[in-house]
This record gives structure tokens, sequence and C-alpha cells, in this order.
């Protein structure tokens, strides 16, 4: 897979949604407290299924299917 700028090939960033999880101090009711570590693992990472936009322009993210990563 390879994210594509509709509007420019010279545009390779992208903003998604990945799943991380988080480790909180709680109180006895489970309130959060403080963060104790804001990115302690990566649950789903960038998926062609999420919305991708580019970075630069906005534009909707096309997917090319082929394995090339070049």
């Amino acid at each position: 897979m390879r994210a594509r700028c509709p509007n420019n090939e010279d545009h390779h960033l992208f903003d998604t949604t990945v799943a991380v999880s988080q480790i909180w101090l709680v109180d006895q009711t489970g309130e959060l407290s403080v963060v104790l570590d804001d990115c302690a693992q990566m649950i789903a990472g960038p998926d062609p299924g999420n919305a991708w936009n580019c970075a630069d322009c906005g534009a909707p993210a096309t997917f090319d299917p082929s394995n090339d990563t070049s």
C-alpha cells in the first residue's frame, strides 16, 4: 500500500488516526489524576480504512495497492 496526494505527487506526508494506549495515575473512582506515559504502546497503526489527508493541502489520499514502497 502507498498513499498518494491526488493534487500533487510531491506531497508525501499525511495525517491519519492511530490507536495508542496511555498509562494513567487514577484515584479510587478511576478519575484521571496524571498521565504517566502518553504513548505507552501502539494498539493499531495507520490503516487505509481510516481517513488519510494530505498534510500539505488537505486532500483525501488515494491508495496504490502495490507493495512498491519506493
